[in-house]
């Protein structure tokens, strides 16, 4: 976001490149990082864990009531992390590498300046990793990453996502 990141400019001096943002379709890049992952380590590659950490759940938008303000819906739409999310699940749901981290509720109506105030997502975080299914999902997790255990290659993952 380039309100809150500087521009990063990577490459040699001729061919140098500079990103800003990715905010417009990339709020959730975890797609694009298998991607990347196959064509920098290879399709035979094998894969442990793919952690995707999410920032809450977005409020739920309901067009039955009164119309939101036509800016807002249209953040909504664009912003919204959880389409990816969704994808990615249905894509890779038997895919034990794949886990997807994301706090259920509490968070929607956080705006990005609330980074100071830690102590309302602390909660809401504290809450979620103690769901039972979250706390064995992240057991798992830990157990395959210290055996180095990789249960599917990128190349796979490529073509499942």
């Amino acid at each position: 976001m380039t309100s809150l990141f500087a521009p990063v400019s990577i490459g040699p001096k001729r061919r140098e490149m500079t990103f800003t943002s990715a905010l417009t379709g990339f709020n959730n890049p975890t797609r694009e990082i298998i991607k990347e992952a196959e064509k920098q380590f290879g399709a035979d590659m094998r894969v442990s864990t793919i952690l995707s950490i999410g920032s809450g759940r977005p409020a739920l938008v309901a067009f039955d009531g009164p119309t939101p303000a036509s800016n807002e819906l249209l953040k909504g739409i664009v912003f919204d992390c959880e389409r990816v999310a969704r994808e990615l699940a249905t894509q890779l749901f038997n895919v034990d590498a794949y886990l997807r981290l994301n706090v259920d509720r509490g968070m929607e109506n956080t705006e990005m300046s609330d980074w100071e105030g830690l102590g309302t997502i602390e909660g809401h975080t504290g809450t979620y990793l103690e769901i039972p299914a979250v706390t064995k999902a992240i057991d798992s997790s830990l157990q395959r990453l210290q055996d180095r255990v990789g249960s599917i290659t990128l190349g796979q993952l490529s073509t499942l996502a």
